[in-house]
């Protein structure tokens, strides 16, 4: 039996600007192939759109050939603080990035904000931030404001202090934190709409374990793992993790990235085909160690 959730693919678009993730061997997407992209997201009725301040030339790239206002549900994000104290310049880097990013994207209004960096609530005065997003929501720049998130503790801190209406996560067959830990079925409580990122680990899924960069080769056994599970499924690497993802019931929008037209075709058609997934399939394979299912944290050696 197959099933088809094409209605939970989002459009990644890092790639757009930026020579982007481990397995990438074709570097930034062509401003040509971005074209094919948007129009067969259109032709395919896949509207969610993810892209950030900090991605480079990705909302030059989307502003070049999105026409309509009205054909896209675009997510963009601000320029991350960093900061343990919020000041007043800290708020006008965020107007400003914002203001640029509506700018490059030829955009007066957006489906989503997310705050980039979440720790930047938890900075002194962060609750200005907070401000800010409900300021462009109440104005109707943005339909929906929330955060992008890394951790469950994170997440924890967000629902304790603050109301948002969409969140996005990192969630793949090895990090696995969100649905285990409980946290996943809290957001949903909470009515937050929810999209996943980190889909493929950068890609890392489709790469040969004997063939992983040093940093990574400590845990070349559980992709072994999990190309084995894949094996006897009778799957593909992609289409056994994004059924792992999309049959999770709680979320919304599984945001992937593409380099070319022909690879986003083949996610439309994979997409288009899922296998049934039981939900404790590659519970074998799940990491907890940050190193590992953060790529923010690959140091390369």
């Amino acid at each position: 039996m197959s099933n088809n959730y094409i209605h939970k693919l989002g459009l990644g678009t890092v790639q757009f600007g930026l020579d982007y993730g481990v397995s990438n061997l074709s570097g930034q997407t062509s401003t040509e192939a971005v074209k094919g992209i948007l129009q067969c997201a259109l032709q395919n009725n896949i509207t969610t759109i993810d892209t950030a301040n900090t991605y480079g030339t990705s909302e030059e790239a989307i502003g070049l050939f999105n026409n309509d206002s009205q054909a896209y549900n675009i997510v963009t994000k601000t320029i991350p603080i960093n900061k343990e104290i919020i000041d007043i310049d800290d708020l006008k880097i965020i107007r400003d990035g914002v203001t640029q990013s509506l700018k490059r994207l030829k955009q007066n209004r957006l489906y989503g904000l997310l705050l980039h960096h979440a720790d930047d609530l938890k900075a002194k005065n962060g609750k200005l931030l907070y401000k800010i997003l409900n300021e462009y929501k109440a104005d109707d720049i943005f339909s929906k404001i929330g955060v992008s998130v890394y951790s469950v503790e994170q997440i924890d801190f967000i629902l304790d202090h603050f109301e948002i209406d969409l969140i996005q996560i990192p969630m793949n067959v090895f990090d696995q934190r969100l649905i285990h830990s409980g946290a996943l079925k809290r957001l949903e409580k909470h009515g937050i709409e929810i999209h996943v990122r980190s889909a493929f680990l950068q890609g890392l899924i489709f790469m040969d374990p004997q063939k992983l960069p040093n940093h990574l080769q400590s845990y070349s056994s559980h992709l072994s793992e999990f190309h084995r599970i894949v094996k006897e499924l009778g799957s593909s690497p992609a289409s056994a993790t994004l059924a792992f993802l999309m049959q999770q019931p709680e979320i919304d929008k599984v945001i992937c990235g593409v380099n070319s037209l022909v690879q986003f075709q083949e996610l439309i058609d994979t997409v288009s085909t899922l296998p049934n997934i039981e939900k404790d399939t590659f519970d074998a394979v799940a990491v907890d160690d940050v190193s590992f299912i953060n790529p923010s944290n690959w140091n390369v050696s």
